[in-house]
């Protein structure tokens, strides 16, 4: 029930903002409102001293999206491993949203909320 409460309340925001779901597509929009921006970036690293050796490697995808001339905001979804070459490895997913509110030209408001929990589903076992 408090779920359907969130939605139903989501559903009247967009539609007090004027922002319209039914003209959401993910190709061929004929708005650049709710048309995605795909990206992604990749990142690996090595550091070596003391007699211990660690890596690390970060994949993160980004979608983000107008949601209305002034009004922004980006899903962010990743998994990070870290290789402990002497003991065990680690590997986190990372996730996060955020919205960006530009009114004028002098005033920007961000808002981002972020995280990473331990998670070891991509070890290929």
């Amino acid at each position: 029930m408090k779920s359907l409460l969130i939605a139903l309340v989501a559903f009247q925001a967009c539609l007090a903002f004027g922002i319209d779901p039914g003209r959401f597509s993910l190709f061929e929009s004929d708005t650049p409102l709710l048309r995605p921006d795909f990206g992604s970036s990749m990142s690996f690293s090595f550091v070596s001293g003391g007699g211990c050796s660690y890596g690390t490697g970060t994949y993160v995808g980004s979608m983000g999206f107008l949601l209305h001339p002034n009004v922004a905001a980006e899903v962010d979804l990743g998994y990070s491993r870290v290789f402990d070459f002497h003991g065990p490895d680690a590997g986190y997913y990372l996730g996060g949203v955020g919205l960006d509110w530009k009114p004028s030209e002098h005033f920007l408001l961000q808002v981002n909320v972020s995280g990473a929990f331990r998670g070891d589903a991509l070890e290929g076992n």
